[in-house]
């Protein structure tokens, strides 16, 4: 079989990407920050549309501007013949056999019954306010692709005809078959269908004026491999959702809002490979009026487009590579978004995003879009409208001109990796941050490491805030309580908000300074041995004004320690330049001190 063009950006998106589970939280209302909610959220099943052909079938042949048809039922059968155009009323269950080309010729046909369609190397355009394929089975109409065989169907019908597209059904509809299909449509939708569309296998070629695929109930892709270009949405279900397990879909367009999957309700996506380039203002890959759930598969999504004012939304829109109204899951999925437009935003929801396993990784490298003074699109990584509860899995974003993740509420992460680097905040919430378990390094340029206005508890885990070589920006900000209580913890910045000290709060030091310190400078705490406990190096500059947080479980109360700038490091495992073992090579000693119970301050 045949396989679709790959487009050239998609080894820019050096991601290997599988998804699997996902789970729903009923309520936003944020709770315990140690407890990550989880809740099922129900997958369709749609494995009852095998798709098994008759032995019994009447055959079309078209030459030209004419065709004559083979009917062996003509009782059961009825064929009215105009040129090229055949309308068959029919009330068996029989196949309609398509051979040969016509460039003014089509199909209609009419049944109480399954309609079935074996397309066998047959090449039809219709002009004539007429599709080529006109399908009325009040059941379920399929389309055949004979193995091994090229089929094309065009449609330059008027714009203003009623009945237009390549495809057109009226009841559910499967594309099934190993061969090849080119779908053309001039000035409306390639497939539509007033009630689902099921994508089971085959290989399609789809340019259209509109959507490649347009449904008024659900679309499903369990397999096939569909390329579409200069669509306005490869995808879009009116009335439901989108469920892909298989296959894959490769999609460009140029156009204003164009999107991959646009869906009234969820989307799934459970396997196969979805893969876009969007090149138009205010485009969007994946969207949702509901939520969109990633349990397999592959994305790479790639959008250039800017921003634009909506006079419909009386706002400002750009691009954004996944958004959901409710929440998105990823759990068992490799994503990988990359956005270069101006406002862009690599995820937004409405309200969550769970994190359980796989991988997401986003990367906005754009410049904020700016309309007007009071209506702005900062471009960010990630935006969600109320937490990120992080689990599992691999999350990465990167914001070259504003946050890398922004959370109208709490950021949760009890276990996973986690790794933000931003101009603004890397981690941005509203209320609070919490982290109980995993690894997460947070670095910003002109910001906050981590920046959770009611609070930041560390119980566990492995976390890195680096915040900024600007006035009282740290690896740690909040206007509320800094718990540290397990974990190992290191905060760099310029002024870093200090723990809390209180009887169960786990040891922790803290070394301000008013020297400056050059990139790539060191710092190094040892033991009362020499062992090394922490090494430590900058990933920028600091002037003026320097601070630096440790706690971890091996800061023993009642035990010397030393800290030191400079020096080397042989044989040590580092993590984003933060080592704990190693052979080190003492440099310039800045401060000796006895651990006691708490914070000490040096």
């Amino acid at each position: 079989m045949k396989k679709p063009f790959l487009l050239p950006w998609t080894i820019l998106l050096l991601c290997a990407l599988t998804f699997a589970c996902h789970n729903e939280h009923n309520s936003d209302d944020g709770g315990d920050d140690n407890i990550i909610p989880a809740d099922t959220l129900e997958v369709p099943d749609n494995t009852d549309e095998t798709v098994v052909l008759d032995s019994s079938a009447v055959y079309v042949y078209y030459d030209g501007d004419s065709a004559w048809v083979a009917n062996a039922f003509p009782e059961e059968v009825r064929v009215l013949r105009e040129g090229g155009h055949v309308s068959i009323v029919s009330s068996m269950n029989i196949n309609y056999v398509l051979k040969g080309q016509s460039d003014n010729g089509s199909l209609t046909v009419s049944s109480d019954s399954d309609v079935y369609v074996v397309l066998d190397t047959v090449s039809l355009t219709s002009a004539a306010g007429q599709p080529p394929l006109r399908l009325k089975g009040k059941r379920r109409n399929v389309v055949y692709l004979n193995d091994r065989t090229q089929n094309a169907l065009t449609d330059n019908s008027p714009a203003d005809s009623e009945e237009k597209g390549c495809i057109r059904s009226d009841s559910t509809l499967v594309l099934a078959g190993k061969g090849q299909l080119t779908l053309v449509s001039a000035y409306t939708h390639a497939i539509s269908g007033k009630a689902a569309v099921h994508v089971q296998e085959g290989t399609y070629k789809i340019t259209a004026a509109k959507d490649g695929i347009h449904a008024a109930q659900a679309i499903v892709i369990s397999g096939g491999d569909l390329s579409m270009e200069g669509t306005d949405d490869a995808c879009q279900s009116e009335g439901s959702y989108i469920q892909m397990s298989g296959g894959s879909l490769i999609a460009e367009s140029a156009a204003e809002k164009a999107n991959i999957f646009d869906a009234a309700g969820n989307i799934y996506v459970q396997g196969g490979v979805v893969s876009c380039y969007l090149t138009g203002t205010a485009a969007k890959a994946l969207k949702s009026d509901a939520s969109v759930s990633l349990s397999g598969g592959t994305l790479l999504l790639m959008l250039s487009g800017g921003g634009m004012y909506d006079p419909t939304e009386a706002d400002v829109t750009a691009c954004i590579g996944i958004k959901a109204a409710g929440n998105l899951y990823v759990c068992g999925a490799e994503a990988g978004i990359v956005l270069s437009g101006e406002g862009g935003k690599g995820v937004k929801t409405g309200r969550s995003l769970y994190m359980q396993s796989g991988s997401l990784i986003v990367n906005a490298f754009g410049e904020k879009y700016v309309y007007s003074e009071t209506l702005v699109s900062a471009a960010k990584a990630i935006k969600t409208g109320a937490h990120v509860w992080m689990t599992g899995g691999v999350l990465e974003a990167t914001s070259s001109w504003s946050d890398g993740i922004d959370c109208d509420s709490s950021f949760c992460q009890s276990g996973g990796s986690c790794q933000v680097k931003a101009l603004g905040d890397a981690v941005a919430a509203a209320t609070t941050i919490a982290v109980s378990d995993g690894e997460i390094y947070a670095f910003s340029q002109t910001n906050d490491g981590l920046d959770g206005k009611g609070g930041i508890t560390i119980s566990g885990g492995k976390v890195l805030a680096v915040g900024a070589n600007v006035d009282k920006k740290g690896g740690f900000e909040t206007d509320g309580i800094l718990r540290i209580t397990g974990g190992s913890v290191l905060a760099v910045g310029n002024k870093n908000s200090k723990p809390t000290t209180y009887s169960n709060s786990q040891n922790a030091v803290s070394y301000a300074s008013t020297q400056s310190f050059a990139s790539g400078e060191r710092f190094c705490l040892t033991d009362a041995d020499g062992s090394l406990v922490m090494s430590y190096v900058l990933p920028q500059s600091y002037s003026a004004a320097f601070n630096l947080v440790f706690s971890a479980p091996s800061l023993a109360t009642g035990s010397a320690y030393s800290l030191y700038q400079g020096g080397s490091l042989a044989e040590g495992s580092q993590w984003n330049g933060w080592a704990e073992d190693g052979s080190y090579t003492v440099g310039t000693l800045l401060k000796s001190f006895t651990q006691t119970k708490g914070l000490v301050k040096l």
